[in-house]
Order: C-alpha cells, then structure tokens, then sequence
C-alpha cells in the first residue's frame, strides 16, 4: 500500500470543501464560515475545522473524530462518491 502524502490530504480536503460543501478554505484564523484543516499527530491526526466567529472560534461539523493520513482520504472519498451516487438516483427518479 502506498503512503498517503500530506499534499494528497490538502488536495482531497480543498477539492471537496470546494465542490461537495460549496465551502470557502480559510485563510487566516478569522475567515468566518471558512474550513481549515487541523492535524497534530499526538491527537491522531487530521480533523475539519469550520471558523465560527473573529475569534478563532471553531466547530467540527464532521465530528471531533481524528483519523491517519490514509484513512481522512478514504473517508472523504467515500462521501464524495455516496454524494455523487445519491444525485444520480435522484435525477432517474425524476426522469422516470
């Protein structure tokens, strides 16, 4: 199995808070509404982060859950795809 990098985690993260969340990627610790992505490795890795106020106040609109490089790529994968399938059913159902 290959190592996932962290370029490959920014890359997933940004392209789906972009396409999947219509979200923007925070700049600076004060963007409200912006997500960031948080890693330490003590706590177990990566987490999303969304800015809730000037403060630096933050959610974690997916849970406080960390996950390994590998695994934050396989979950956010596997939204993307149950998004994409979802949409599909949908518009069959509404062709038919």
């Amino acid at each position: 199995m290959n190592r996932t990098t962290k370029q490959e985690v920014k890359n997933v993260f940004k392209y789906f808070i972009e396409n999947y969340m219509n979200g923007k990627i925070a700049e600076k610790y004060n963007d409200v509404g912006g997500y960031r992505l948080d890693y330490n490795p003590i706590y177990g890795g990566y987490v999303i982060e969304r800015i809730e106020s000037t403060g630096g106040g933050i959610s974690c609109p997916f849970g406080h859950g960390r996950l390994k490089a590998s695994e934050f790529v396989q979950q956010l994968n596997f939204y993307m795809h149950a998004s994409d399938y979802k949409e599909q059913i949908l518009k069959k159902e509404k062709s038919e």
